[in-house]
């Protein structure tokens, strides 16, 4: 055990930072993007917004911080104006062929628990657990598990502990179709993808090594969508069934990105040698680039998709870790660096031994 199990309060809340969860395997991994007629590039979006003409309208300065201090220049829209109709999909129908993909090298029968992740969930009664493992022909137990962009981290922890205590499988599915809550600038900002990870119990040092999560509801009014269900006609007429996000928050959520790693690590020096792939949620180049840089992982072992699928949302951090167990040979002594914040906000970070 390379850390010791650390529990304490701060000021405001307890902070919860726990040991080691082993004899757990991952044992596959799939994403499912879209097909490329739902490509949305920026000058797409630039004239949606501003007409024909927008390289008149546009401040070169915008651009730049755009595509270069964001890296946001490819995403995939279900919701978007255009000249053709295409195929709708729900969150549960990326998911449904992410799990498929697993379920072609997995025997079904042996999957004890399915856990569905969404903020875009087309349904706020039926669990999307069990909404996906029926649609899977899983019969097993099942879940939902929502908490923002940081939902892999949290749907990770909860499923090591159940295969680390019942020797078992856990298919986790992850989808996210935020081009279907976004607007005007905000499609700059959505992405839509499916994902998906299958755990299974392996005796050995294979899991986490240490993981650490928190949250605070203080700001759970500063982003996401403020309209309640069901629909009613004011916030429908106010248009707060949209994503909004306070100016004010986003140094709040800078400042999360780097205290994750720092708690993680007790502020030790870290050995990045030993961190084969750093993998966060898939947000913006500059909230990664900020925690890469107080971690000391190198940029070569940083995992940044931004550019080529956009802002997936907790749905991204499953397609990073995809793109790396796939991309990257890993040793048993490597270990995964993963952290993720997002609306709550909820906030977290797990050390994985591969």
């Amino acid at each position: 055990m390379l850390y010791q199990n650390v529990s304490y309060t701060d000021q405001r809340i307890k902070i919860m930072i726990g040991k080691n969860i082993l004899n757990v395997k991952i044992l596959n991994t799939s994403r499912f993007i879209l097909p490329k007629e739902y490509l949305v590039t920026n000058e797409m979006i630039h004239e949606v917004l501003l007409g024909i003409n927008w390289k008149s309208k546009l401040d070169k300065k915008k651009i730049y911080k755009l595509e270069n201090l964001l890296g946001l220049k490819n995403r995939y829209l279900i919701n978007f104006p255009r000249k053709e109709k295409l195929k709708d999909f729900t969150s549960v129908d990326l998911m449904y062929e992410a799990g498929k993909k697993i379920l072609k090298k997995f025997d079904r029968s042996k999957i004890d628990l399915v856990i569905g992740i969404s903020t875009t969930s087309s349904k706020y009664t039926t669990s999307l657990g069990a909404i996906l493992a029926g649609k899977l022909g899983i019969k097993s137990a099942s879940l939902e598990l929502k908490s923002g962009c940081a939902s892999l981290i949290s749907a990770l922890i909860i499923a090591s502990q159940f295969v680390n205590s019942t020797k078992s499988n856990v298919l986790i599915l992850s989808g996210e179709t935020l081009s279907k809550i976004a607007k005007d600038k905000f499609y700059y900002h959505a992405s839509d993808a499916g994902a998906a990870i299958l755990l299974g119990y392996e005796k050995g040092n294979s899991g986490i090594e240490k993981f650490y999560l928190d949250s605070d509801g203080a700001y759970s009014d500063k982003m996401g969508v403020k309209g309640i269900l069901p629909p009613n006609k004011k916030d429908l007429e106010e248009g707060n069934y949209f994503f909004h996000s306070d100016s004010s928050i986003y140094n709040v959520i800078k400042k999360k990105w780097v205290d994750v790693p720092k708690k993680i690590f007790q502020n030790r020096k870290l050995d990045s040698s030993k961190i084969k792939s750093f993998i966060s949620n898939q947000v913006n180049n500059e909230l990664i680039e900020l925690a890469r840089i107080e971690t000391g992982i190198s940029i070569s072992n940083t995992i940044n998709l931004v550019n080529k699928f956009g802002n997936t949302g907790q749905t991204g951090f499953l397609i990073a870790l995809d793109f790396a167990l796939k991309k990257r040979n890993f040793s048993k002594k490597d270990s995964i660096y993963m952290q993720a914040v997002g609306g709550g906000l909820s906030w977290g970070g797990i050390l994985w031994r591969v």
